[in-house]
């Protein structure tokens, strides 16, 4: 399920004195900060700190306007989303800069104008000292007590079942779930329309390695060919959702998300992603998991198409026994209970192939055979080919 992260929205940052500074949007992590203490101030202190550190320089600054979730793993990375002030001009010359810092890891990178205002506090307002989102109820000794179905300090995370997804407002339920909460019910009459096969969605997970960007250009170069084949006459691909992933080699665990109606919308993500030297153990599977579910309007019925350049470093032995509730085994239930097409394009080198003999290649073999997908291992330079003569078909 999905655990939308409560974000805090009062910070202070320094900005950049002098004329003309400029301005980037930005995603990433930073390694140090404790779980407990994560503020929008404390990374906002500690980016400046060891960017000035590591880089001798005093003219790179962030505000963030947002913490992102790392789903419970690596917990050392704080996952933000905000803008950059710098007097540096060049895009790539101020990633150079950044990926100089060994706490810094950066997914996307895009000059902007200016830098939009901070958003708005939602929660919920009242006289008491501690906030409560939704229908949670303060305490005197400045807690809240929740309502079924949420959970978190000041009740922000909506519990999903069965891994339906909060989109903001709501949760959307896989097919066969209709309640609120898309949690189990008694017996009830049937319901007709409560499986769409109108739409779907097409999501692309990436690895951002560096050994992964000839990948991503052939594959970018073919992509509208391959979704021209994919929806044939019949047009049903609702929405586009890209998710990057990389862990870096110093250890910090950053990705990206983004998507939108057209194909179109990906263009922007595709010419801000970052590539980052890899850690040798990629935990992709929780990652993959994740994929289909965070960009709103997820439907079922969707094709997943998972490109990577190697094993998955959170894999496990296989284990029939489902109580071990190990990421191979989440990530099946997820595709089947959402009835979605799972594809893993394995690419590798002559100089430098894929090692097939353990479970960290073999979990793609099991998760494919088990979910009715694909796995395809292939030479870098046949993605070309893969995407727009093998992918493409309906």
């Amino acid at each position: 399920m999905i655990l939308p992260v409560l974000i805090v929205l009062s910070a202070h940052w320094t900005p950049v004195t002098g004329a003309d500074p400029f301005h980037y949007e930005v995603h990433g992590s930073l390694l140090g900060i404790p779980e407990d203490e994560r503020t929008l101030t404390a990374v906002e202190t500690k980016f400046y700190a060891d960017v000035s550190s590591a880089t001798h320089r005093k003219d790179i600054s962030l505000s963030v306007h947002e913490l992102k979730s790392n789903f419970g793993v690596y917990l050392s990375s704080t996952i933000f989303h905000g803008y950059v002030t710098t007097s540096v001009s060049n895009r790539s010359e101020l990633i150079s800069l950044l990926k100089s810092v060994p706490t810094i890891a950066l997914a996307y990178v895009a000059p902007v104008d200016s830098i939009p205002s901070r958003p708005t506090n939602l929660l919920f307002q009242s006289n008491a000292a501690i906030q409560c989102s939704g229908d949670g109820i303060p305490l005197p000794n400045n807690t809240c007590l929740c309502p079924p179905y949420s959970s978190g300090k000041n009740c922000e995370t909506v519990l999903c079942q069965n891994f339906g997804v909060w989109d903001g407002r709501r949760c959307s339920c896989p097919p066969g779930y209709y309640s609120k909460f898309c949690e189990n019910r008694g017996f009830r009459p049937a319901i007709e329309n409560d499986i769409d096969l109108s739409s779907r969605s097409l999501v692309i997970f990436f690895s951002l390695a560096t050994s992964m960007q000839q990948d991503f250009q052939s594959f970018r170069a073919n992509l509208a060919t391959m979704v021209d084949g994919m929806q044939s006459s019949s047009n049903d691909i609702a929405n586009y959702v890209f998710y990057g992933f990389v862990l870096t080699d110093t250890n910090v665990l950053t990705y990206f998300i983004g998507g939108g109606r057209q194909l179109s919308s990906l263009n922007l993500i595709f010419d801000s992603l970052v590539f980052s030297l890899p850690a040798q153990q990629q935990p992709f599977l929780y990652q993959i998991m994740q994929a289909p579910f965070m960009y709103g309007g997820s439907r079922s019925f969707s094709n997943v198409l998972v490109f990577v350049d190697s094993g998955a470093g959170d894999a496990t032995a296989a284990n029939a026994l489902f109580s071990a509730n190990t990421p191979e085994q989440q990530l099946m239930s997820s595709i089947k209970v959402w009835h979605n097409k799972l594809t893993f394009i394995v690419s590798q080198t002559s100089a430098n192939p894929i090692d097939t003999s353990g479970d960290n290649f073999d979990v793609y073999r099991r998760l494919a055979e088990s979910t009715h997908g694909d796995l395809f291992v292939v030479d870098k330079t046949e993605i070309p080919a893969v995407s727009a003569q093998i992918l493409c078909l309906p």
